[in-house]
């Protein structure tokens, strides 16, 4: 246990000129903490959004200009006010946003160095917009587990789903022209990713007491389902492109279904969750040359 300094509200912190923020609340809690931020802090102070999905950044910028964007890849669990929960610390990425400007930036290595000084793997992307789309393609499947009740066999429905809101997801990123690749050297692309989630067999129950984030929204039936910023991003964009993802609306409303109904995490079975996708037809299989790649 690490016990840590804490205030009830940000207008009880002093800022001097070495004030950073870290804006940590999940994205649908994100827009209403910004004004008093802003009165708290002012607009020069550098901001960092650790939100999931891809919307924060536009969401802040108005309120500080001087941005970085940052992408978690760890599971980290708080279901006591105060108390969280994580296996290990994981890895950071950070970067300004939109893109780093060529040749040193002091804040952003600072920051980076703070980071790992307190035992955390963090990096620096010189496009934090590619990152952070990877990162949504990975939180497309993060809502399966949470739905459905693992006991240690295989759950072929729930591969099912897993990959194919990967596949839909990753194609309608593209298709809206938004970057999904490891700019900063940390996670797979998407066909290694697929190769991972083709490789689990049996699932057992988690017993460590950390769940990801679709887990504790179940969990704590009053919260909103973060998976609107993540798999409702793929379902708008596909709407703007005048097209359907109907795998990730699929996913969307079965989450909505147990979270309306408080019927708490892992409350499908894998056989209910298949009756649940008979209707719908998988897409054709991934090739590796639709990954995403840098510009040249």
């Amino acid at each position: 246990i690490v016990p840590l300094g804490a205030v009830t509200s940000i207008d009880q912190v002093s800022p001097d000129a070495g004030t950073r923020l870290f804006l940590c609340m999940k994205a649908g809690d994100l827009l209403p903490a910004l004004p008093p931020a802003r009165a708290a802090l002012g607009e020069s102070v550098p901001a960092v959004t650790w939100q999931n999905g891809i919307r924060a950044e536009a969401m802040t910028q108005p309120w500080f200009p001087e941005l970085l964007g940052g992408v978690v890849r760890a599971t980290s669990t708080m279901l006591k006010p105060g108390e969280v929960r994580i296996r290990t610390p994981g890895i950071l990425i950070l970067g300004r946003w939109p893109r780093g400007p060529a040749g040193d930036d002091p804040i952003l290595e600072t920051m980076r160095t703070d980071l790992v000084n307190a035992g955390f793997d963090a990096v620096t992307s010189p496009d934090i917009v590619a990152d952070k789309g990877l990162k949504l393609v990975v939180n497309l499947f993060s809502g399966v587990s949470p739905l459905v009740l693992a006991d240690g066999s295989a759950m072929p429905a729930a591969a099912r789903l897993e990959r194919n809101v990967v596949i839909e997801g990753a194609r309608i990123l593209k298709a809206a022209g938004i970057p999904f690749h490891p700019a900063g050297g940390r996670g797979d692309d998407v066909t290694a990713m697929l190769k991972h989630l083709a490789g689990r067999a049996a699932r057992n129950r988690t017993l460590d007491g950390v769940h990801n984030s679709t887990w504790q929204n179940l969990h704590h039936a009053g919260r909103r389902l973060e998976n609107d910023y993540m798999n409702g991003e793929i379902v708008r964009l596909a709407e703007g492109l005048g097209r359907a993802a109907p795998w990730n609306q699929r996913l969307l409303d079965l989450l909505a279904e147990v979270h309306d109904r408080q019927l708490g995490p892992n409350a499908l079975g894998d056989d209910e969750l298949a009756s649940r996708l008979v209707d719908l037809t998988d897409p054709s299989p991934w090739r590796a040359d639709e990954d995403d790649r840098p510009s040249p």
